[in-house]
């Protein structure tokens, strides 16, 4: 998948127009010039399509069959779009990203209109957000991760042609899509942004759409699409073909099972059910949430203190371009480690300080409690640090603890075990916390905080 996503052409930084077509016409090369006039703009393609543009046009070709999730069929359309711009945000350097179907259009020009938006915290914009109405077409196709329900969640559906999507909203869709959710964009997106506390409005309620300017059928006749006022979103209707002769045969047609996408690794479950419970191990339980988690980001940069019969399961979680780093203090451990998993990045750390010798300082922090690492780089963002090491009945988890908070980026996890334990919640309480980090799940023995956004 070839990106030019982190390019950045001027203007405001924090948002930018992906132009998503299938046609690499004048007309499609024009509304991207038109575009980049206001902010930067990206032209967006399946690679299937295999489309030429001008070298000024910055492009971003992609292949369904690249993403981590299940989608409907085994192209982008129908009902995968958003997720495709959801993965250009994400490796972008941007905040927002608007997403413009290609034959959306504001009359007049002016799409400054939407850019100004930008100071709404909204994390979705979207067109006519409403509940999913009991005979829409691609219900049937909403799927969640098994042992899951889904009587809670309130189902929403969504005009996506134009819409505004924030990199958390990015973030919180692709993760849930890697964890087993799947079915329609215009239905997923919603209906998950919503469940998950994030903020969505609507573009009708921001005086951009309504239902003479904005709509699936009848289309817009000549005299209706000159009565629109200027500054306006105009989205023509599509030549839906036979879609509107054979009705409900034509609905069965469309709404084949979802196909996993060729990547999908090996289920959690599966990856740590040997490991479950055993001396010095995370429980079942423990295992699946951390490891769930990991496997919604991966891939990430995970950094692991300690290492155990564990090892070989946080590789394969972190899989397809991950990296792992285990630290290790005890030889035995090390060179068994070594042993079975030759591949797998280890160093040894040397600890200096146990904890009763802390306890009698004060609980003083500084630079005596980061441990010695050699070929380390301090400098290094790390997305995820587990502290199950050293053993705490030795040195205690200060200085692991206290390199985790040090070394990871901001929104990044710190996951720290055997939290049932007194040296533990010490540790938490005096350095993980003051360090800017909040608690963000607790599952028996385990506590992951997140490093909050300063």
């Amino acid at each position: 998948m070839e990106s030019q996503a982190g390019r950045q052409i001027g203007m405001d930084p924090k948002q930018a127009f992906l132009l998503m077509t299938t046609s690499d016409s004048s007309e499609t090369v024009t509304r991207a010039k038109t575009l980049a006039r206001f902010a930067p703009c990206h032209v967006a393609y399946e690679s299937v399509c295999d489309l030429s543009f001008p070298d000024d046009t910055s492009t971003w070709d992609f292949s369904v069959t690249d993403f981590p999730f299940k989608i409907i069929g085994s192209r982008v359309v129908p009902g995968s779009t958003i997720y495709a711009a959801m993965i250009f945000l994400l490796e972008s350097n941007y905040d927002y990203i608007w997403f413009i179907e290609d034959d959306a259009f504001i009359k007049g020009g002016d799409w400054q209109r939407l850019l100004d938006f930008v100071s709404l915290d909204y994390d979705f914009i979207g067109i006519e957000i409403a509940d999913v109405g009991e005979h829409w077409m691609w219900t049937k196709n909403f799927e969640v991760p098994e042992g899951l329900s889904t009587h809670e969640m309130r189902h929403l559906n969504v005009l996506c042609s134009v819409c505004r999507i924030s990199r958390s909203a990015a973030f919180v869709v692709t993760s849930m899509l890697r964890l087993g959710f799947a079915g329609h964009h215009e239905m997923v997106v919603p209906t998950l942004i919503h469940h998950c506390g994030l903020k969505m409005t609507d573009l009708t309620a921001l005086g951009m759409v309504d239902q003479s300017t904005f709509r699936h059928l009848p289309p817009l006749s000549p005299d209706e699409l000159h009565s629109i006022p200027e500054g306006m979103l105009v989205h023509p209707c599509k030549d839906r073909g036979d879609a509107d002769r054979v009705g409900d045969d034509f609905s069965e047609r469309l709404t084949h099972p979802s196909n996993p996408a060729s990547k999908v690794p090996k289920g959690i479950k599966d990856i740590f059910a040997p490991l479950g419970g055993l001396p010095y191990s995370c429980s079942h339980a423990e295992y699946h949430y951390l490891g769930q988690l990991i496997r919604a980001w991966a891939p990430i940069r995970l950094l692991v203190f300690g290492v155990g019969r564990d090892v070989r399961a946080w590789t394969e979680v972190n899989s397809h371009g991950g990296t792992c780093l285990f630290l290790e203090n005890d030889l035995q451990w090390f060179e068994r480690a070594r042993r079975e998993v030759p591949e797998a990045n280890i160093k040894e750390i040397t600890y200096s300080s146990d904890f009763a010798e802390w306890a009698d300082q004060g609980y003083q922090l500084g630079n005596h409690l980061i441990p010695e690492v050699a070929g380390f780089e301090f400098s290094q963002k790390w997305d995820v640090a587990f502290v199950d090491s050293p053993l705490g009945a030795t040195f205690g988890r200060q200085q692991s603890a206290f390199l985790a908070t040090k070394v990871l980026r901001h929104g990044g996890l710190l996951a720290i075990h055997d939290c049932e334990r007194n040296w533990e919640q010490e540790i938490c309480r005096r350095i993980i916390e003051p360090s800017g980090f909040s608690l963000y799940e607790e599952v028996e023995r385990l506590r992951v905080y997140k490093k909050c956004i300063s």
